[in-house]
C-alpha cells in the first residue's frame, strides 16, 4: 500500500499486482477470443496503428472485470459475429479483423 500526502489530507491507495497465473489466463482468453472471431494476426511487422490496437486490446483484457463471463462465452459463443456487450474490445476486434 502506498500513501499520497495532499496538503492536510492523507489518501491511501491500494494496488494489487496481478499474479502470473492471472496474466497468463487473460492472455489466453485474449488469444482464444481472436481465434473465435477469426482474427489471425500476421507474424510479420504490423503497421504502428495496428500494433497500438493490439496493445490496447491486451491491456483491456488485463483490466476486465468479466473474466468468468468471457470464459463461459468462449466455451459456447452464441454470436460469433460480434463480441460480448461487456467486452472492452468489442470495438477494437473488428478493426483488427480488417487489418489482417
Amino acid at each position: 500500500m502506498s500513501s499520497i500526502n495532499g496538503g492536510s489530507r492523507n489518501l491511501a491507495l491500494t494496488y494489487r499486482k496481478p499474479d502470473q497465473e492471472d496474466v497468463e489466463t487473460r492472455v489466453g482468453l485474449w488469444r482464444r477470443m481472436l481465434s473465435v472471431l477469426g482474427i489471425d494476426l500476421p507474424k510479420r511487422r504490423l503497421p504502428r496503428a495496428v500494433e497500438d490496437e493490439v496493445r490496447e486490446s491486451m491491456i483491456n483484457c488485463q483490466k476486465c472485470e468479466h473474466t468468468i463471463d468471457c470464459m463461459k462465452w468462449l466455451e459456447d459463443p452464441t454470436d460469433i459475429a460480434s463480441p460480448l456487450e461487456f467486452c472492452l474490445n468489442r470495438e477494437i476486434f473488428p478493426r483488427l479483423a480488417a487489418a489482417q
